[in-house]
């Protein structure tokens, strides 16, 4: 682990507590590491395309079948509210 060393105004300090300060940066830290790892593995993704894929134009197509009647009913409602 490597210590870090910040500066920050006094004000803020007294205004949350230097525990406080501490424990919200401990709890960023592993939220970045989510990030990076998130935006590492869309780097994976990159190169798909989806578009021209059967696989995919048929669970799609699943998809919509199993799930239709909630959004019509959904949009159904709303017209009629």
């Amino acid at each position: 682990m490597i210590e870090f060393k910040i500066e920050l105004e006094e004000k803020i300090v007294e205004d949350f507590g230097y525990k406080n300060i501490e424990n919200y940066l401990k709890e960023l830290s592993p939220k970045l590491q989510m990030q990076l790892a998130a935006k590492e593995m869309m780097k994976d993704f990159s190169g798909i395309n989806l578009e021209n894929d059967e696989k995919w134009k048929v669970a799609q197509e699943e998809a919509w079948n199993e799930q239709k009647d909630y959004y019509l009913d959904a949009l159904k409602k709303k017209n009629n509210a």
